[in-house]
């Protein structure tokens, strides 16, 4: 499995609702995705992000399917007018 995470950084008058809800009809809108998760960061510290995403993808295809999809245009607009600043990783899950 291909994981693919999203830590974001909200400018100081966001906060994430608008991306949990768009996250909520993701697996319904992008079938390459195979699982989601998401939430708010538990434990406050300098270097902690305030939200975070993991979307799971059978492989590198599924992926480059949901990066083109329309819907995930729609999300990453929606991410940029909250964010301070983001990093993702995508990662090989290994067994």
């Amino acid at each position: 499995m291909l994981k693919h995470v999203v830590m974001i950084q909200l400018k100081e008058t966001c906060n994430p609702d608008t991306c949990c809800e768009l996250l909520k009809g993701l697996r319904q809108q992008v079938p390459a995705v195979r699982s989601t998760s998401w939430g708010s960061n538990a434990v406050a510290s300098p270097s902690a992000y305030d939200f975070c995403f993991v979307l799971e993808f059978e492989d590198l295809e599924g992926l480059k399917s949901y990066d083109t999809s329309d819907y995930h245009q729609l999300l990453r607009q929606e991410i940029r007018s909250i964010r301070a600043a983001s990093h993702t990783v995508d990662y090989f899950e290994s067994v």
